[in-house]
């Protein structure tokens, strides 16, 4: 049976590639802080402060415009927060720039979607009355969304090149990754699901990405396949191609928004339709000649979404009675960070994809008999606990063992024994939480947002629960004991530490503390509690230098609410959010159970690391949750 490849971002992303939605913002943002450091104003600026013909107390205010925004900024500006202080030209840029829930291309797509919708209101609004008025947004919108199209393309030739899949001369160099070519040709070439082989007559890489990566895959050494009988097809365009230039926009013509847009007499509504620049090329027609014979759809890395529906509804059901689709095979991403995949949310958006859900049920393969795909993680050798470890702990170590610590603030100036331990880069997500417990108590959502809402008790049954969860991945001698005893009744829920247990649990005060203060880097202040309030700076890199709103969400950045974990600047541990966005629960009692760190509320005297806060263990709110420890050996 013939076999279509679906190629998706994720497929860029396993081949090591930086082409998230992230990557890209993240370096557009670094290139127009070199922009403006390289600009006359600031150049001179800091000449004449190296001469001293300038004070600190007489820095002159500088100016910088450029076709995206305009700044306004002084001697203490911070680089940190450049994307945030901007007036922005560039409207598009703003709509990305300030959405919290981007995670995929995908949802790029559906903002321009959405300011189409709203140019096209504006457009029936003063149609009849004002003409130019009627038309000023879509051509703002167009030109707005071309340049950020522009800025993409520039960014993903640079990376090709960083990353050395594309030579000098432009070639594709064939020993990129080699390791991980093995394993996606398994895929390509046999069809190997599950270890399952299956003959194959032609092969189409359909690529719904821009870079060349599938090139690597032209060669068909070893393989039965004939050079006429594999082809490749860029659908949506290819990168520094004249003749195949790249489609970005959205193809889900089935809405009514979608028709309302399509009646509208004015063209430029339909200049980023994906199914409107299709017959820029024959790209779609070649499509359709090889799904006249029958196939299975392989999807690699394709998040199969609303964006891409016309031509997805195409393959996946078509004509019912004609449509030669026999079997849709899911590869998806597993994420050892936050111990999920992404088979149901591919799942889902291939079901949205049908109108005969019984097609649905009977075409795509069930989770048991799909795969992961393959990366770096899987081909490392190590084990889910040890990725868990990498990705989401630091290691502590102390100077000697049973090491004695006290408490910045601990008036009984009580003596703590600190041994090597683990504790958490961040605070438990909310992805996280909802993986192991399968369900998000959180008031604030967001998967990377910190979880609340949570009770101490809460916290411990997590530690539990995700010792048991790991437990599943590794060999009897290498398992986990859990850490808490947790016995249930009418009275109350009793909780014990289990002796000499080595699954996850909360760090201690002391713990989170010496972590805070990168393992005693930094020491207290003895002159009182007004130069305490120093010790927020304890969590940064440049203790001088830095502020509160550097380190964390507090009272005074936060808008009142939390924020994605490790948004702010780390310790030199690599510690993220010591220093507000939520308290953390700690081990030991103090005015109940221990809580450490501010939160989002609190201004900064309540965030610096020394400040012990403490309440009842059945406490959930908004602003309370925890970050995990443990004291495991490898």
């Amino acid at each position: 049976m013939n076999r279509i490849i679906l190629i998706g971002n994720g497929f860029d992303l396993a081949h090591n590639l930086k082409t998230k939605y992230g990557h890209f913002i993240d370096d557009f943002w670094d290139r127009q802080a070199k922009e403006i450091r390289e600009s006359e104003d600031w150049i001179k600026e800091q000449e004449q402060e190296e001469k001293g013909e300038i004070s600190n107390q007489l820095i002159k205010t500088i100016y910088f415009e450029n076709d995206y925004f305009k700044l306004k900024f002084e001697k203490n500006f911070k680089w940190y927060g450049l994307r945030n202080n901007v007036k922005y030209k560039n409207k598009f840029l703003e709509q990305i720039n300030n959405a919290q829930n981007i995670e995929n291309w995908l949802d790029i797509e559906k903002i321009y979607f959405k300011e189409l919708k709203r140019c096209k209101n504006t457009f029936k609004e003063y149609e009849s009355t004002n003409p130019e008025k009627a038309i000023e947004p879509i051509k703002t919108l167009n030109s707005d969304f071309k340049k950020i199209t522009n800025e993409l393309e520039k960014y993903l030739l640079k990376e090709l090149r960083n990353k050395n899949l594309i030579k000098d001369d432009g070639s594709i160099d064939l020993e990129y990754e080699a390791e991980l070519q093995a394993e996606f040709r398994k895929i390509i070439f046999e069809g190997k699901c599950k270890d399952n082989s299956e003959d194959c007559k032609k092969i189409l890489l359909l690529n719904f990405n821009y870079t060349n990566t599938e090139e690597l895959y032209k060669s068909h050494k070893n393989y039965s396949i004939e050079n006429e009988n594999l082809k490749i097809i860029h659908i949506h365009g290819k990168l520094a191609d004249t003749e195949n230039q790249m489609i970005f926009g959205y193809g889900d013509e089935k809405s009514e928004e979608s028709k309302e847009i399509e009646n509208l007499d004015e063209n430029r509504f339909l200049s980023n339709v994906k199914s409107v620049r299709y017959t820029e090329t024959n790209n779609y027609s070649e499509l359709a000649d090889f799904i006249k014979e029958p196939y299975k759809v392989i999807v690699l890395g394709h998040s199969c979404g609303n964006s891409d529906r016309t031509l997805l509804k195409m393959l996946f059901e078509g004509d019912k009675d004609k449509c030669k689709c026999e079997e849709i095979i899911v590869y998806y991403y597993f994420n050892p960070e936050g111990l999920s995949d992404n088979f149901n949310d591919i799942r889902n958006n291939i079901y949205r994809n049908f109108d005969d859900k019984g097609l649905f049920r009977t075409r795509l393969r069930d989770k048991h008999h799909s795969d992961r795909i393959p990366n770096k993680d899987l081909l490392s050798g190590k084990n889910t606990l040890e990725l868990f470890i990498e990705r989401n702990l630091v290691k502590v170590e102390v100077p000697s063992k049973d090491f004695i610590y006290k408490l910045l603030e601990d008036k009984e100036n009580t003596e703590f024994v600190l041994n090597n331990y683990y504790i958490g880069k961040y605070q438990v997500t909310q992805a996280l939480w909802e993986s192991v417990m399968g369900s998000n108590p959180s008031y604030f959502k967001g998967k990377n947002c910190p979880v609340e809402e949570v009770s101490w008790f809460d916290a411990v049954e997590f530690c539990n629960k995700l010792t048991e969860i790991l437990n599943k991945e590794l060999e009897h001698k290498d398992k986990k004991t859990k850490y808490y005893k947790i016995e249930k009744s009418k009275n109350g829920v009793i909780v014990e530490p289990i002796q000499n247990a080595n699954g996850f649990r909360l760090p201690t005060e002391a713990e989170w503390e010496y972590a805070a203060t990168s393992a005693g880097k930094y020491k207290a202040d003895k002159d009182g509690y007004e130069n305490l309030e120093k010790e927020i700076y304890l969590v940064a890199r440049n203790k001088e230098t830095c502020e509160i709103n550097d380190l964390g969400w507090n009272s005074e950045n936060s808008d009142e609410s939390t924020h994605s974990v490790g948004t702010r600047q780390a310790n030199d541990l690599e510690i993220h959010d010591m220093s507000g966005n939520v308290w953390e629960w700690c081990e030991d009692r103090f005015r109940g159970r221990a809580l450490r760190g501010g939160g989002w509320r609190d201004n900064a005297g309540r965030c610096r690391i020394s400040y012990r806060g403490g309440n009842v263990p059945t406490l959930q709110n908004s602003d309370v949750g925890f970050r995990l420890a443990s004291s495991l050996q490898f």
